[in-house]
Parts: C-alpha cells; sequence; structure tokens
C-alpha cells in the first residue's frame, strides 16, 4: 500500500478521545498529529531517498552521455579531416586525370595532324600518278627510270661480287 493512502487511511479511521464538556482531548489529539507527522516524515524521507537515486542515476547518465558525446565529437572530427583529404586527393586525381585527356587528345590531334599531312601527299600523288598516266612523255620518263635503278642494282651487285673476291685473296 502507498504511503499516502496509507496515511489518508489513518486519518479515515483516527479516533480522538472526547473530554466531558465536549470538545476533543487535546493530548490526544496532539499525539495523533505526532503520528500523521512522522507518517509524512517517513513519507517525505522515502522521497527524499527515491529522489537521490534517481538524481544519482540522472548525474550518472549525464556523465555517461557527456563523455559519448566527446567521442563522437572525436570522431565527427576525425571524419571531417577525413573527408578534407578525401577532397584534397579527388582534386589531385581530376587535375592528373584532366592533364593525361590532355596529353592523349594532344597526341591523338598531333596523329591525325600527321595523317592527314600524309593522306594529302598520297592523294596529291594519285592525282599525279593519273595526270601522268594520261601523259605518253611520263611512261617514257618511268621506263627510263626503271633502266636507271636497274643498271645501279646491276651496278650495285658487281661491286659487290669484286669486294668479296678481293677479301677472298
Amino acid at each position: 500500500m502507498d504511503k499516502l493512502q496509507e496515511i489518508n487511511e489513518y486519518i479515515s479511521n483516527m479516533k480522538i478521545k472526547k473530554t466531558l464538556f465536549g470538545g476533543y482531548d487535546r493530548e490526544d489529539v496532539y499525539i495523533k498529529l505526532g503520528t500523521i507527522m512522522e507518517m509524512f516524515q517517513g513519507c517525505v524521507g522515502e522521497f527524499e531517498e527515491k529522489n537521490k537515486e534517481i538524481v544519482k542515476d540522472y548525474e550518472t547518465r549525464m556523465h555517461t552521455s557527456d563523455l559519448l558525446i566527446k567521442e563522437l565529437n572525436k570522431k565527427i572530427t576525425s571524419l571531417m579531416e577525413g573527408q578534407k583529404d578525401l577532397e584534397k586527393e579527388k582534386d589531385k586525381l581530376k587535375e592528373a586525370y584532366r592533364e593525361y585527356c590532355s596529353g592523349i587528345l594532344q597526341e591523338y590531334t598531333d596523329s591525325l595532324r600527321t595523317l592527314s599531312s600524309e593522306f594529302t601527299k598520297v592523294i596529291d600523288h594519285v592525282t599525279s600518278f593519273q595526270k601522268n598516266i594520261v601523259d605518253p612523255e611520263f611512261f617514257d620518263e618511268f621506263e627510263a627510270e626503271i633502266e636507271m635503278k636497274d643498271v645501279k642494282k646491276i651496278e650495285t651487285e658487281d661491286e659487290k661480287i669484286d669486294e668479296e673476291q678481293e677479301q677472298k685473296k
């Protein structure tokens, strides 16, 4: 049974002595009031004890919460620093990638220019060759050029044979 309910029941069932001339016996009233006061003091003491336990539990929880908050703040700070480092690394990688891509694009551009230039030369040669095919003088020049190459080839082969014979001697 709850202490306050116990006090309430005591007061409800309390019998105070009466005096001969009407009224209540003063001493008995003081005794009853003293009993009620003791009951209330017990209640207050119990309440204070529970309150102390609650406050102590609260203080313990607050201390634990403070420790957790400090730990979380350290982790957050560490994560934020890590994030900054990652951002810097990301920026470095972006720049390296830009430079790499720029280099590749430059290589491809240079290669395309070279190929374009060579292709233009080939087209010029083909065009020139087509014109020369139509021109009868070209065949004479071409035939003469082939004969010159054959002569040079034969002369070169003769020179090699002569050198080999001299080395054998």
